[in-house]
């Protein structure tokens, strides 16, 4: 039984040359979209420090209450 979508010609086939891919290439190439665009490296700055900085609270959080 098929979904309540029709499938495109070739959906879900990973290119030949794509499949063989390592994490750290695929990283290396995520982050150099990132930060080619002014706003993406804005955004991902700023959502990377708020998450180090509530980690920290979260850390000093539990120091204080142990």
């Amino acid at each position: 039984m098929q979904g309540p979508y029709p499938r495109a010609p070739g959906a879900g086939v990973v290119p030949a040359e794509r499949r063989q891919r390592h994490l750290g290439a695929g990283t290396v190439e995520g982050v150099r979209v990132v930060f080619a665009h002014p706003n993406r490296r804005a955004v991902t700055l700023a959502a990377t420090v708020g998450a180090l900085a509530g980690q920290i609270q979260n850390v000093v959080l539990v120091l204080y209450l142990g």
